[in-house]
C-alpha cells in the first residue's frame, strides 16, 4: 500500500503512483532485447571481428576493475586518516 502514501488529494488522472505504465514497461523490454540481440551479433562466431571485440571488452573490464579498486583504496585511506 506504499502507493497510497503518494496520494495528496490530487485528481485521479494526475496522481503519480510511481508504477510503471505499460508503455514504459514495453520500452524497457525492447531495450533489453536490443542489448541481448546486439551482444549475440557481436560475439557470434560468424562475426569476423568478434575476437578483437571480446579482447577490447576484457581490457576495458580490467581497467574498470583497477579504477574501482583504486577508488576503494582511496576511500579506505580517507577513513583511517
Amino acid at each position: 500500500m506504499r502507493h497510497m502514501e503518494a496520494w495528496m488529494g490530487i485528481i485521479e488522472g494526475r496522481w503519480d503512483t510511481g508504477f510503471l505504465t505499460e508503455m514504459a514497461i514495453g520500452k524497457k523490454k525492447i531495450a533489453h532485447l536490443r542489448k541481448k540481440f546486439a551482444v549475440k551479433l557481436i560475439t557470434s562466431e560468424a562475426n569476423i571481428h568478434h575476437k578483437r571485440i571480446l579482447n577490447e571488452a576484457n581490457q576495458y573490464a580490467r581497467i574498470k576493475k583497477k579504477k574501482k579498486k583504486r577508488k576503494d583504496l582511496k576511500s579506505l585511506a580517507f577513513c583511517f586518516a
